[in-house]
């Protein structure tokens, strides 16, 4: 059984917090697994405990990173995938972030698609057919 015996906020995140179990540092997480998992001082933790409080920080992390490149401009849900594939994550992780994304109303290929064509037709001089081909390569059509 392993102790949590100190848990301290990072220095050059505020929003992550150092776990360190048996007074050695064991793993950081963000402070919404910090809540999620209800994590103390004191508090007992199985192997299985941690491997869980990682995933569940891995896919935090991952819906972070994407919400960040999302806010620079719509993405399909392929551009994501990419994105995220890119920074290593597992396809587990992936699909889990993706689902929240969708969830969260951050994905819509459909609306991606129409505002792409509306953008395309409005403010270049290609026709239909180009700007099809441009949007089978960001999307899944």
């Amino acid at each position: 059984m392993k102790v949590i015996t100190k848990i301290s906020v990072q220095q050059n995140n505020k929003e992550r917090y150092n776990i360190f179990i048996n007074e050695a540092f064991a793993f950081s997480v963000d402070e919404a697994v910090l809540a999620r998992f209800r994590l103390k001082k004191g508090m007992e933790l199985e192997e299985e405990d941690i491997a869980e409080i990682l995933h569940a920080d891995e896919v935090r992390k991952g819906y972070q990173d994407s919400v960040y490149y999302l806010a620079k401009r719509m993405r399909t849900e392929k551009e994501i995938r990419e994105f995220l594939r890119k920074k290593e994550y597992s396809d587990e992780v992936i699909d889990l972030v993706v689902q929240k994304l969708y969830e969260q109303h951050y994905l819509d290929d459909r609306d991606f698609a129409k505002a792409y064509v509306q953008t395309q037709m409005k403010t270049t001089d290609k026709g239909p057919i180009v700007v099809a081909g441009e949007l089978a390569q960001k999307a899944w059509i």
